[in-house]
């Protein structure tokens, strides 16, 4: 099963503006995909009674061993402290995002802190940046979508929130 991971688990700290990688495989021997991994992240980053919006809350972007293989199994598990119960919230996407994330080599996205302004991530590979979104804040998901293809590559995939995502809604 092993060789089914990309083998990466990046690691992004708004707060501090910082990226570090971690191997797949300190998760993947004992717990199954995108949410069996998230769900074990979650578990040991979050302390016992944070806030779920406290800056040092997990978001956590998680794909499985067979998304973005010709199994039809290409959903992007997203796990947090969820605002309403307090306890494991959970949802999922499907579409280009998950597999080409994992296509550049990455099977969990693990993001905390908060940032001083409106950023994003950029990833291309072995490439991964934080970037500056304050053109882009306000705009809505279609917006956002038009304008980072525009500026990057028409070709992008993209996971983004709008106004209301951004008001915490």
């Amino acid at each position: 099963m092993a060789n089914m991971y990309s083998g990466t688990i990046l690691r992004i700290n708004l707060s501090g503006g910082t990226i570090s990688k971690e191997p797949t495989s300190a998760y993947s021997g004992d717990f199954l995909g995108g949410r069996g991994i998230n769900a074990k992240i979650l578990y040991d980053g979050a302390p016992p009674g944070i806030n779920p919006l406290d800056p040092a809350s997990l978001l956590i972007f998680g794909m499985g061993p067979l998304c973005g293989t010709p199994v039809s199994a290409s959903r992007t598990e997203i796990t947090f402290k969820s605002p309403e119960t307090g306890f494991l919230g959970s949802t999922n996407f499907g579409g280009f995002f998950g597999p080409e994330l994992k296509y550049a080599g990455y099977d969990h996205i693990v993001i905390t802190g908060k940032a001083d302004k409106p950023v994003y991530l950029w990833i291309y590979n072995d490439q991964v940046e934080i970037r500056d979104a304050a053109h882009i804040w306000g705009k809505d998901t279609y917006e956002t979508q038009d304008i980072i293809r525009t500026e990057l590559d028409p070709e992008n995939r993209l996971a983004c929130i709008g106004p209301a995502g951004e008001n915490l809604v």
